[in-house]
């Protein structure tokens, strides 16, 4: 499901919440409709959600920047076939 401007607070923080496991599964889809969430829920600052439960803006800016660099190192749009990240060795070097 896409967010846009006329999703409601609940099926934006539903959004959150159902995608914030985008690492776990490894999904770069689940991971970017989770960075979708976290710029709404930021951007109209709710006062609280449902049952008096705050939301800690300080602590989706955080999963939002998380995010961002997981999305970075795990999309695949410019045709590669795997994650841009490359880690080297030297522990075998002669």
């Amino acid at each position: 499901m896409s967010l846009s401007s006329a999703s409601t607070d609940a099926q934006v923080v539903a959004a959150y919440d159902d995608n914030a496991g985008y690492d776990v599964d490894g999904s770069v889809a689940k991971c970017r409709l989770f960075i979708e969430a976290c710029r709404i829920i930021l951007r109209r600052r709710p006062v609280s959600q449902g049952g008096g439960r705050t939301i800690q803006y300080e602590t989706i800016r955080e999963e939002l920047s998380a995010a961002k660099e997981w999305l970075q190192n795990h999309s695949t749009d410019s045709g590669d076939s795997g994650p841009r990240v490359t880690r080297v060795s030297f522990n075998n070097f002669r």
